[in-house]
């Protein structure tokens, strides 16, 4: 099977958006978004390693997760996507259940694959997800500043208790719907594709401000307390795992209304922490 045999049969389906005037089957994507609308876009990588599961579906859910919760985390919903896909051999089952998950995450929330590319070597998968931004950007809004709280989503800890770190056997679903809903109220907010610690150092680290989080308050699920209660547990807990969830920071001013429209989904949104002065993480 060449490059575009594979192409026709797995990545190439009947649907689209009107914003797409050139889709897959042309050698670029040909896009006219609305007028005076920011696009944002957001790339995900997942490579294969010794002992992955030979399931694409997983491989295809774990990437698309990534890639839609990091434009989650700017309060962008999802229009378009490209994909980079490099294999060994073109293997009809993986790629199949690849194909199916793969379009079964983007479409759940209205996007579409537009393009992308196809070669031969190591697995890897690449995803970028495209998409325009509802509300003002946060260089036109207020930046973090001590005293914000530091809220999570979900549950954490289950990527260091399983050693799975990439995802590929967490069945949770992207935070698209609690990013848009989040985003008028955030002075920043980002994805734990690292960790708790290593994402807040990204998005107010650069301010000079570091975080206070509070042990007792972190949301592990209970299948994992026992885990993260031994001695060491909790700093491992914020500093190692790289749950599929969003953190978000929010202004006094502005928690009463967040936890509001947070209030409307089935997930939880635990508030962790708050900024403080003294730069880096602490915990107490």
């Amino acid at each position: 099977m060449n490059e575009f045999e594979l192409i026709e049969r797995y990545f190439n389906r009947d649907r689209s958006r009107q914003e797409v005037l050139v889709g897959i089957g042309d050698d670029a994507a040909l896009i006219k978004p609305d007028p005076g609308a920011p696009m944002i876009s957001a790339l995900a990588t997942i490579g294969a390693a010794p002992g992955d599961p030979a399931d694409g579906g997983q491989f295809a859910r774990a990437l698309a997760r990534s890639a839609l919760n990091r434009l989650a985390a700017q309060g962008v919903s999802p229009a378009w996507f490209t994909l980079a896909l490099t294999l060994p051999e073109a293997d009809s089952e993986w790629l199949e259940a690849f194909s199916t998950a793969l379009y079964g995450a983007i479409e759940s929330h209205g996007g579409v694959l537009v393009g992308g590319d196809t070669t031969r070597g190591p697995t890897v998968a690449t995803l970028i997800a495209h998409g325009t931004a509802r509300y003002p950007r946060r260089q036109e809004r207020s930046r973090p500043r001590p005293g914000n709280a530091v809220y999570v989503t979900g549950d954490l800890g289950e990527a260091a208790a399983e050693d799975d770190q990439r995802g590929l056997t967490d069945p949770r679903p992207a935070r698209i719907d609690e990013g848009l809903a989040a985003w008028p109220f955030t002075a920043a907010a980002g994805d734990l594709r690292e960790s708790l610690a290593a994402t807040l150092m990204r998005v107010i680290g650069g301010y000079g401000y570091g975080v206070e989080i509070d042990s007792a308050r972190l949301p592990v699920s209970p299948a994992r307390e026992r885990y993260f209660k031994r001695p060491g547990g909790a700093r491992r807990l914020v500093d190692a795992s790289a749950d599929p969830e969003l953190c978000f920071v929010i202004g006094a001013d502005d928690e009463a209304s967040f936890n509001q429209a947070m209030a409307a989904f089935d997930s939880r949104c635990t508030r962790v922490g708050r900024v403080v002065n003294e730069a880096g993480v602490h915990l107490r």
